[in-house]
């Protein structure tokens, strides 16, 4: 299995809202219209290109990980409380965006070809409005797994029995 070295870890941050913020392969079009309820409720949805990711927070600064993988990484870790995964295809980096979308937060080259990327949510605590505490604050942030692999159906691999709907 692959294992992250500092050389093919990205850091930083997004400023979701609403719940949600997005990414999409090669400067495909936007699709966040096109998000169906399965998405909503697995937190995680593509058409292949375009990529809808949902938090627990409505708004504030998120901390995010990528890792380009060269393998399948495994099993999530324990500290991941909800684990989903989609398939990218075609060519080209994956680009993330703040809200509103006008320009690409972070960007990360992939080799050409078909992509899984598994999204894992940690620091989510159940029953917080919004998801912050009464000071504004969460600690909710995510890491994005990436590898090559053959386009495959969505999947859920760990749910957090918290989300509100």
């Amino acid at each position: 299995m692959a294992q992250p070295s500092p050389e093919n870890e990205i850091r930083g941050s997004v400023e979701p809202d609403y719940f949600q913020f997005y990414a999409r392969r090669g400067g495909t079009v936007w699709a966040s219209g096109m998000v169906p309820p399965e998405g909503h409720a697995a937190r995680l949805w593509s058409d292949g290109h375009f990529v809808y990711i949902g938090t627990a927070r409505k708004y504030g600064t998120l901390s995010i990980s990528i890792i380009v993988r060269d393998a399948h990484p495994g099993d999530p870790g324990s500290a991941a409380q909800h684990v989903a995964e989609v398939s990218l295809a075609g060519d080209g980096m994956l680009e993330v965006f703040d809200w509103p979308g006008d320009a690409p937060t972070l960007t990360v080259d992939l080799p050409n070809g078909p992509a899984r990327l598994r999204v894992s949510w940690t620091g989510l605590v159940a029953g917080r409005f919004e998801g912050l505490d009464d000071d504004g604050i969460s600690d909710e942030s995510v890491a994005f797994e990436l590898w090559p692999a053959p386009i495959d159906a969505p999947s859920v691999v760990r749910q957090w029995p918290a989300w509100p709907w």
